[in-house]
């Protein structure tokens, strides 16, 4: 049906300013109706008719779609369907969860307002790949049926999120060949003074054991304090992106911790301990 007044104001595009609203003026919606509201639905103002109002004649609106067109409660909305106007205050508000794969309405009215309206039903069905010629036998049958294949849609969703995050793993791994190389460049640049340090250290009777293990707890701390603010940095970014960007439940991962701190600590510490044993090696004399 397409809204044509609310109240005794005629929606037309030029009406809107906003790009999105006179998109919305001009279209046609598809209007349902329902007795129980749906679970990925919250009603944020007004109340849901229930089963005391089914007999009424009442409208339930997105609320996004409220703030664009200015509607509000207790207004009176007028739609032309099929060649006849059917109108309904708006006596509830409902916030819409969009990505549950449900089908969802922008406007839903009382059973007694639009049951006997001209209708579209939709379902959905699990169809194994062995039986895919079920659908070509239910089209012969039911020649008004539109079968659509989400598991197609989804296949591709799949392969773009898969190569999305086969280019965020080639840029880890360049990420992290680099930062092996910025350490291995500190390292040589303080390797004179870790080369006079550890010829003081010999000479005044440290053994070359000691030595080495001080340089393995050095590396081995910078590793963990390094996976540590990793780690950090790492739940802060996907919880911001989880609740402000993709507007998702963020589950916290105790396995990034384990594999980014004892990672890192291991890693480090093992690489900043083998590039400075030859040091060790050198006589302190010769230093």
């Amino acid at each position: 049906g397409r809204l044509i007044r609310i109240n005794d104001r005629e929606v037309e595009p030029d009406h809107y300013a906003d790009s999105r609203a006179q998109r919305l003026a001009e279209r046609e919606f598809n209007l349902t109706w329902g007795t129980a509201l749906q679970r990925d639905n919250r009603i944020v103002a007004g109340r849901w008719w229930g089963d005391t109002g089914q007999a009424g004649s009442e409208f339930s609106v997105e609320q996004g779609l409220a703030d664009t067109l200015g509607i509000r409660l207790g207004d009176r909305l007028r739609f032309l369907v099929a060649g006849r106007e059917v109108s309904a205050r708006v006596t509830s508000l409902r916030a819409v969860q969009w990505d549950s794969f449900n089908v969802n309405f922008f406007v839903i009215g009382t059973p007694e307002l639009l049951r006997e309206q001209p209708a579209t039903y939709a379902t959905s069905f699990y169809l194994p790949q062995t039986r895919e010629q079920l659908l070509a036998e239910l089209i012969r049958l039911f020649p008004n049926v539109t079968p659509l294949d989400v598991g197609a849609i989804l296949s591709q969703v799949r392969r773009i999120m898969d190569r999305g995050a086969l280019a965020v793993e080639y840029v880890f791994g360049f990420t992290l060949l680099a930062a092996f190389l910025v350490m291995y460049a500190g390292i040589q640049a303080s390797q004179e003074a870790r080369m006079a340090e550890t010829a003081i250290l010999r000479t005044l009777g440290a053994r070359r054991r000691q030595v080495l293990g001080t340089l393995a707890v050095e590396f081995t701390a910078l590793g963990l304090l390094a996976g540590f603010l990793a780690s950090l940095f790492a739940e802060l970014t996907g919880w911001l992106l989880a609740h402000r960007l993709f507007e998702l439940e963020f589950t916290f991962n105790p396995g990034l911790w384990l594999v980014g701190v004892a990672g890192s600590g291991l890693g480090i510490g093992l690489a900043g301990t083998l590039v400075t044993f030859p040091l060790l090696m050198r006589p302190p004399l010769h230093t």
